[in-house]
C-alpha cells in the first residue's frame, strides 16, 4: 500500500527531468518483459543537496515525516512504450541493495493502461493515479507492478532511499 499519494510535483518539474533525460531512459535490466528494444539505457542522474530535483525528493518525503539527511539522491527516468509492462516485483530484491522507500512520479498522462499496483498481500492493493506530477511513496519490500501500456507511452521518474539516507521525523506505526 502507499505511505503517500498526492500531486507534489508541478508540470513544469515533470518536463525540466524529461528534458533532462534527453530521450535516454534507464530501466533494471531484469525487469525487462516485453520487447526490451524499445527500451533506451542511461546514467542515472545524480543531484546534491541543495539542487532541484534533491529539494524536490526532500518535499515529497517530509509528507511521510522523514527527514532527508543524504548527501545527494539518483533519479532513473524510465519510458514504457505501448505493449510493455513490469512484472510483479520488490525494489529490494536483493539484500544488498539495502532500499528503504520507493517514490515514483508521473511525469505525463498522456497514456493508456501502465497502472503502477504496490500489494499490501494477494487481495488487498492500491494503484497510481496517472496525473502529472502525482508521486507514490511505499516501502521497497512491498510487491508492486506496471500493467501494459495500451496506448501512449508512459514516463515515470523512480528515486529510492536507502537506509541511512534519511531519519524519521515522527514514528509511521
Amino acid at each position: 500500500m502507499f505511505l503517500k499519494q498526492e500531486v507534489l510535483v508541478t508540470p513544469d518539474e515533470c518536463l525540466s527531468l524529461l528534458h533532462l533525460a534527453q530521450g535516454t531512459y534507464a530501466i533494471e535490466n531484469n525487469l525487462i518483459t516485453k520487447d526490451s528494444s524499445s527500451f533506451d539505457y542511461s546514467s542515472v542522474f545524480s543531484f546534491n543537496k541543495g539542487e532541484w530535483y534533491y529539494n524536490i525528493v526532500q518535499r515529497i518525503y517530509s509528507t511521510i515525516d522523514v527527514e532527508l539527511v543524504a548527501k545527494n539522491v539518483k533519479v532513473k527516468v524510465i519510458k514504457c512504450d505501448s505493449g510493455n509492462f513490469l512484472t510483479k516485483h520488490a525494489d529490494n530484491w536483493n539484500i544488498n541493495l539495502n532500499r528503504h522507500y520507493t517514490s515514483v512520479i508521473s511525469l505525463n498522462d498522456s497514456y493508456q493502461g501502465g497502472n503502477l499496483i504496490v500489494y499490501e498481500n494477494d487481495s488487498k492493493y492500491s494503484s497510481l493515479k496517472s496525473t502529472t506530477g502525482n508521486v507514490g511513496v511505499f516501502y521497497a519490500n512491498k510487491l508492486h507492478e506496471v500493467t501494459k501500456v495500451n496506448s501512449g507511452t508512459r514516463y515515470t521518474a523512480i528515486t529510492w532511499l536507502y537506509h541511512g539516507d534519511f531519519n524519521l521525523t515522527k514514528s509511521l506505526l
